[in-house]
């Protein structure tokens, strides 16, 4: 993924810089490594997020938002925002940190929250769940989406 993506890139913006010759180094030696692209890419990941959206290769799904039991003492809702992040590609990536909107009814943004989770890499092609909780002091708190942030 991140060598077409990077290659049109490089293509469009015709980007030249000593950034993108390392890229481009990378890039040839990651499409020269055969069996040792794992070994290669684990060196050239770094590269790879500075040139990337946070998150490329990773997808976030199947997330619900429960309300919990308002707390009385503080009037805070707790909320727990659940959901899957499955690795989409073909080599293990480094999960970023998460950013979380929470909003109303009418889509206002009420609260944001950063989180990281435990788990750091995730496999190729492997799934994990997650959970962020968020204590929220307004009631209106109707659906949170969650992105991938540096």
């Amino acid at each position: 993924m991140f060598i077409v993506d990077y290659s049109e890139r490089r293509e469009e913006d015709e980007f030249v810089s000593a950034i993108d010759e390392l890229a481009v180094c990378i890039v040839e030696a990651y499409e020269n490594a055969g069996s040792h692209q794992e070994e290669i890419w684990i060196i050239a990941e770094s590269v790879a997020r500075f040139l990337q959206p946070p998150g490329a290769g990773l997808k976030i799904s199947e997330l619900k938002l429960c309300k919990l039991d308002i707390i009385e003492q503080t009037g805070t809702i707790p909320l727990k925002i659940q959901g899957n992040i499955t690795n989409i590609i073909d080599i293990p990536r480094t999960i970023p940190k998460l950013r979380t909107v929470v909003r109303d009814a009418n889509g206002n943004e009420i609260l944001t929250q950063i989180s990281q989770l435990p788990i750091r890499r995730l496999a190729a092609g492997s799934t994990v769940p997650f959970t962020i909780d968020i204590a929220c002091m307004n009631s209106e708190a109707s659906d949170a989406i969650v992105t991938f942030t540096t």
